[in-house]
């Protein structure tokens, strides 16, 4: 892995005992600070031995402060921050995540003056000049330190670096405790984290990104009936390079150039392919087409391709990208799997942060459908699921559970439900009406009741009573995931 980290520094934290009897001790801490050490100078990861600070069994909040600052002076701001804390977390009673150090008092009033606050950490490591920093918490509550990444956004402070990017992995949730061992051994949560790096991720990059070791870590945690791992970001730092796949070289998929590949085919087949015929002024108006009723058997791809936006010579990223989303599924849905990848993916390149998901939502139902290549599938509906968009990621989620257990299979309903969405997000309701009917029309036995909840949820915006709702042959209990999707909510779990 070809890149320069002696600008960079990673901070490894970790106490094993602890002078309050009412906190027990952590054996695993400190060696989990001395295993991520050894990882990160190991091959996989080819950090410089020097640029590892670790700050282990520390007594006062103030005495991990001064290591952690004299650790940041010397970071260039080309360079990688990362921070790895493993030990305790507590709430305290304002709700803040309290990190345990040697002399830390559990008593509710001294909790926040004994133990360092994330807060605190967040402060100073906002004022290192690295564009991208990486911050992994192995603790209990660890989600909590989440709150107080909205400080990474703020530029007030004439010595602060706004980040280019910053990436949180958390053990656990807001109300959820990590587990350790009480035998000598390393923390679950470490132990699985480095055991995904060591091992690598068939089909993945030879190249894994942080993010990609996230969602491989989350699955194996929740497999193993563990506490479920946590992540946020802030723009790009989550596709930041972290370590060589491990993973055999043969096993190894790169997503982009797969991609490439399957375009480059989809091209050579175009000719042979089947296309629907219509008169193309009916497509000349770049609105009108797009509030056309989806799957209409008159819809002709070359006509689409001719107005499909260009991001080269548009500036509105939004507009573009809604543009480019809805083309896609239209696509998708005559049957042109090569201008639907091509609209996806320009989609993708235009950037906006609320139709980048949906594109790769559109990428997976290509890629998936009748089994055309699920593992570049599943890659793309992880992307959609890490983007945490209210709707986008659970829509993502959603069918990255079904690809588990049918590895293939019919897409058209669920690409008629994702050309609603996308109708829907960008106002017209009577084609996102129209096209979610089309997929209850189906009766398939997942995608049908999904798209009837958000028709439900649609119709219950304008209004309407539900008497409008057509069921058709479609089940009532369609997933939890397209209930949130088509509410377009996200839930917390309440403060005890």
């Amino acid at each position: 892995m070809d890149r320069d980290l002696t600008g960079s520094r990673a901070i490894l934290i970790g106490n094993s005992t602890y002078r309050d009897p009412a906190i027990p001790d952590i054996p695993g801490a400190s060696l989990g600070v001395q295993a991520m050490s050894d990882l990160l100078t190991g091959e996989l990861c080819g950090w410089p031995a020097d640029r590892i600070q670790e700050l282990v069994n520390v007594a006062s909040p103030p005495e991990l402060a001064r290591g952690i600052l004299a650790a940041i002076e010397d970071v260039e701001s080309a360079g990688v921050l990362l921070l790895y804390y493993v030990g305790h977390g507590q709430r305290t009673t304002y709700g803040q995540l309290a990190l345990t150090v040697g002399d830390t008092d559990l008593a509710p009033r001294a909790l926040p003056h004994t133990a360092i606050l994330y807060d605190a950490i967040a402060d100073i490591l906002r004022g290192c000049q690295a564009a991208t920093k990486l911050v992994i918490l192995d603790c209990c509550h660890a989600e909590l330190g989440t709150k107080a990444n909205y400080q990474f956004l703020s530029a007030d402070l004439a010595d602060a670096y706004p980040v280019d990017g910053l990436y949180f992995i958390g053990a656990s949730r807001t109300n959820e405790k990590a587990k350790a061992s009480l035998a000598p051994g390393l923390t679950y949560f470490t132990r699985a984290f480095i055991d995904v790096v060591q091992t690598g991720i068939p089909g993945k990059p030879p190249v894994l990104r942080l993010d990609q070791i996230f969602a491989e870590l989350r699955s194996r945690m929740l497999r193993a009936d563990l506490p479920e791992p946590v992540e946020s970001g802030i723009r790009g730092a989550h596709q930041i390079p972290f370590a060589r796949n491990a993973a055999p070289p043969q096993t190894h998929v790169d997503l982009e150039e797969e991609l490439r590949r399957m375009k480059e085919r989809l091209a050579e087949l175009e000719p042979e392919r089947h296309i629907p015929t219509s008169s193309a002024d009916e497509l000349t108006d770049t609105s009108e087409s797009h509030g056309r009723s989806p799957g209409e058997a008159d819809l002709q791809p070359e006509a689409l391709a001719s107005v499909k936006p260009d991001v080269t010579t548009q500036g509105d990223a939004d507009e573009v990208g809604a543009l480019l989303v809805i083309t896609g599924y239209e696509f998708y849905d005559a049957g042109d799997d090569y201008h639907a990848l091509e609209a996806f993916d320009d989609a993708i390149g235009a950037g906006h942060p609320d139709w980048v998901p949906a594109a790769y939502v559109g990428l997976g139902y290509v890629l998936s459908d009748q089994g055309h290549d699920i593992d570049l599938a599943e890659q793309a509906f992880e992307k959609a699921m890490l983007s945490g968009h209210p709707v986008w990621a659970p829509a993502a989620e959603e069918a990255w559970d079904y690809l588990q257990g049918t590895r293939g299979g019919d897409w058209g309903p669920a690409a008629r439900m994702g050309l609603g969405d996308a109708l829907r997000e960008h106002g017209d309701l009577d084609g996102a009406q129209a096209a979610y009917q089309q997929a209850i029309d189906s009766g398939h036995a997942e995608w049908a009741p999904a798209a009837m909840v958000r028709l439900g949820a649609l119709l219950g915006d304008e209004g309407h009573d539900g008497s409008q709702l057509d069921t058709g042959g479609a089940r009532s209990n369609a997933p939890t995931a397209a209930r949130v999707a088509a509410a377009g909510t996200e839930t917390e779990q309440p403060d005890p």
